[in-house]
């Protein structure tokens, strides 16, 4: 294997929404469930609801009717950011560059490590075990030269597969992939390479480099180009870059109350700050937004904060003008949230006359670990409660939740 070939693996969490719900209910094993019920629309589902014909979007309501045998759950985003963070601290054993591309994928170079093509497969298969074993979840791993092909490879044989696509091995592959199935072609582009009788993956790189590029842009020539095995795009260390973040969830019923949008404002604020502390992050500006129920026109407002902060409570407290500003009575409202800009990291932060507080942060280190321990709502601002009921119903059944089973890599699961 010569120098200039890489190695790269996509690991690609099977149901991970759902089989991060399931772990705590082992009675749910073998039955068709969902997630989303607070949003009103199926967001994911598993195998077995995606055997009886749930779709991604479904409403709610529909599914109630149609398949009442569905087991519908709301969804928990600080589980599976959780659930995440673990993906990646094992990613990270196996490879220093690794790319956190969503909430259940990510990317790892292995092109350094081990002499031939069979030491790399090694590698994948004992990185397959060990997510399966430290999180109790399972994953479908690609391995293949380019990241593009390595999404192919780990899509061919779901759920807990493993395809390693050896050099010059991807034809096969390529002759059953749909070219709207393609990683960054869509459903957009691919009618217009479809009257182009481009029908397959296969087809696509079939066609000459002229072609491409008179006929596509620059993302897609180098789609084309990562298919036929040629590394362009890199693994990156992009959280190590992240610029902002956003956190936002669509109530479960539009609303005109102002306390109770606040509620859910204050909700967002502390599952923005959460992921900030999972990255080691800080920030200093943020902006609050209101999405109007009837236009779904959104309404901004920008704030600087005092100091950089990680901490929910000091976010909260800066919001509540900038929030009394944006919001109109008599507006009906359907969602609300935060961004979280010019983030740094907390050896980057000019030093300050008030340094941040390690009695802060080692309240809210406590407070991470009751959460990833008893569950997402084990533990929330007093005023995030109105959001956490609007989603959950009964809170007692949040915080005080019966304990199931325990699994000895994750300790106690409730």
């Amino acid at each position: 294997m010569s120098k200039e070939e890489k190695a790269i693996i996509h690991i690609d969490g099977d149901s991970f929404f759902v089989a991060c719900e399931m772990l705590s209910r082992p009675d749910l094993k073998g039955k068709a469930v969902v997630t989303g019920q607070e949003r009103g629309i199926a967001s994911a589902m598993n195998t077995e609801a995606k055997k009886v014909g749930i779709t991604r979007g479904m409403p709610v309501f529909k599914i109630r009717k149609e398949f009442p045998q569905v087991i519908i759950l709301p969804s928990h985003y600080g589980l599976y950011e959780q659930y995440n963070q673990k993906m990646l601290a094992v990613a990270r054993e196996f490879s220093s560059v690794v790319e956190d591309y969503s909430i259940d994928e990510c990317f790892l170079d292995i092109t350094n490590q081990g002499k031939t093509w069979e030491d790399k497969v090694a590698i994948a298969k004992r990185l397959k075990h060990t997510l399966q074993i430290k999180l109790g979840l399972t994953f479908s791993l690609g391995l293949a030269q380019t990241k593009v092909l390595a999404k192919v490879a780990s899509k061919n044989n779901k759920p807990n597969g493993f395809t390693a696509m050896k050099y010059g091995e991807s034809e096969k592959f390529l002759a059953t992939l749909d070219v709207e199935d393609i990683w960054g072609i869509g459903r957009r582009m691919a009618p217009k390479l479809r009257s182009a009788g481009v029908r397959t993956a296969l087809d696509f790189v079939g066609k000459d480099a002229l072609w491409i590029e008179h006929h596509l842009a620059t993302p897609y020539q180098t789609l084309w180009h990562e298919l036929r095995g040629t590394s362009l795009l890199e693994v990156g260390n992009h959280h190590e870059d992240l610029k902002s973040l956003q956190s936002t969830r669509t109530f479960p019923k539009a609303s005109s109350d102002k306390e109770y949008i606040f509620s859910h404002l204050s909700r967002n604020i502390e599952i923005a700050c959460e992921r900030l502390r999972n990255n080691k992050l800080y920030t200093k500006h943020v902006s609050f937004f209101l999405k109007d129920h009837k236009t779904h026109k959104r309404s901004w407002i920008e704030q600087e904060l005092k100091e950089n902060t990680n901490l929910a409570h000091e976010i909260v407290s800066a919001a509540r003008e900038p929030f009394d500003q944006l919001f109109k009575k008599g507006i009906v409202y359907r969602a609300t949230g935060i961004t979280c800009h010019a983030l740094v990291r907390k050896e980057n932060i000019p030093q300050s006359l008030f340094p941040l507080s390690s009695e802060k942060d080692s309240l809210y280190e406590a407070m991470d670990h009751i959460t990833e321990k008893f569950g997402d709502y084990s533990i929330v601002l007093a005023s995030s409660m109105n959001a956490v009921k609007s989603f959950q119903g009964d809170t007692s059944r949040i915080v005080t939740r019966q304990k199931l089973f325990a699994i000895p890599f994750l300790g106690e699961v409730y």
